[in-house]
């Protein structure tokens, strides 16, 4: 499958995720989404990977410390990320928190990517990248 392809997939799934944890705002505590959508988060990779591994016995991309490492990150800014989002669900609507968190996180790890990680910015992707901040401006006018 092409980049696009898994990036549509991937779209698709995220937005599910967003929607779904919308629903429990004010239905559940602010921590238990995150422990339950990350206990199936567990489940899932692990039953693809280890079928994979052991049953297709398919040759896995190499395991490194820096990999670990980068992964608990995630997986601390996920926790972290799960608590706040339903806080913010449980105080604003869905369709003013999703494009803020969204158009917020693209906006931040568009300008690490470039500076931190010194990746090309190239003159679409900075125009995109204002694009998405001014959306921001203009969703945040319309909550005051």
């Amino acid at each position: 499958m092409s980049a696009f392809g898994y990036i549509v997939l991937a779209t698709l799934f995220y937005s599910g995720f967003q929607l779904f944890v919308s629903r429990t705002a004010g239905k559940i505590d602010a921590t238990l989404p995150g422990v339950i959508g990350n206990f199936v988060a567990v489940v899932i990779p692990l039953g693809v990977f280890l079928y994979l591994r052991f049953v297709k016995r398919a040759e896995l991309f190499p395991t490194t410390t820096s990999g670990v490492i980068f992964s608990v990150l995630a997986g601390v800014a996920v926790a972290i990320y799960g608590i706040f989002l339903v806080k913010a669900f449980e105080r604003a609507d869905t369709a003013f928190v999703i494009p803020l968190v969204f158009g917020g996180s693209i906006l931040l790890s568009t300008l690490i990517s470039w500076v931190v990680f010194k990746e090309h910015a190239s003159t679409q992707s900075v125009l995109g990248t204002l694009l998405i901040v001014s959306g921001i401006i203009l969703i945040s006018l319309v909550k005051r």
